[in-house]
């Protein structure tokens, strides 16, 4: 016998014949999201934001992006490829630049990660002119 007195017995009263533990599973809900709420891209090379957006929003399907998070190596046609990128979706693209990227492949460079997250996640987006957060303009 158990410490405490418990024994793990069939009761009559619940009629169904299973042993106890048998019966938890009655006890527990799930949660299955038909649609995604976040899609990933990467890509190497020139336009490489384009391309990571173009995947992160494929990967996303019917749901409708809140925000896409974009990691873009410094590159001379950055500006354009992120206004390109901007193109695709209405949502905001934001994020920083810095010399690797993260895939599912592993660390990559001169390239960019893209994270689209769609509702009900929701975001923020702040700008700042100095990478060191002194000066901060705006707060959308």
């Amino acid at each position: 016998m158990p410490e405490w007195g418990i024994k793990a017995a069939d009761s009559a009263a619940d009629n169904r014949g299973e042993p106890w533990c048998a019966r938890l599973r009655w006890q527990f809900m799930t949660t299955t999201l038909e649609t995604p709420i976040a899609g990933a891209g990467s890509a190497t090379g020139p336009g490489s934001v384009t391309r990571a957006v173009e995947q992160a929003l494929a990967a996303l399907g019917e749901a409708r992006p809140s925000v896409v998070l974009a990691f873009p190596a410094p590159a001379p046609d950055l500006a354009s490829d992120i206004g390109l990128a901007q193109t695709l979706t209405a949502a905001p693209i934001v994020g920083m630049t810095g010399n690797a990227s993260l895939s599912e492949a592993g660390a990559i460079e001169d390239a960019c990660s893209v994270l689209a997250l769609a509702a009900p996640l929701q975001a923020a987006v702040r700008i700042a002119t100095d990478a060191s957060g002194r000066s901060i303009e705006k707060f959308a």
